[in-house]
């Protein structure tokens, strides 16, 4: 697999996860 499609994946999905969280808040 690509690193740098990996790389975008969990950067992608780390903006995600920080938005759930501070909706949360």
């Amino acid at each position: 697999m690509n690193q740098d499609i990996l790389f975008s994946y969990q950067l992608e999905s780390g903006k995600s996860l920080m938005v759930i969280v501070s909706n949360n808040i």
